[in-house]
């Protein structure tokens, strides 16, 4: 959570938009008026490869940039 906020607040300082930092538990709703969405775990990455982003898929629009 600290990295995370960390991540944001810089964000937010160098490109002068609103930015914040989510964890969450179960599947995310991206809330409305989201533009970008950073999934910067190691969740998905070897060995477990298969693993499932906990994110509310239908909450994603046409237009949003989504990073993993």
């Amino acid at each position: 959570p600290e990295r995370g906020r960390a991540l944001a607040d810089g964000i937010a300082e160098r490109v002068g938009v609103p930015a914040d930092s989510a964890g969450w538990t179960e599947d995310y709703a991206v809330p409305e008026g989201t533009d970008l969405v950073v999934h910067a775990t190691s969740l998905g990455l070897h060995p477990d490869v298969h693993a499932r982003v906990p994110l509310e898929l239908r909450s994603l629009h046409a237009g949003m940039v989504v990073c993993d």
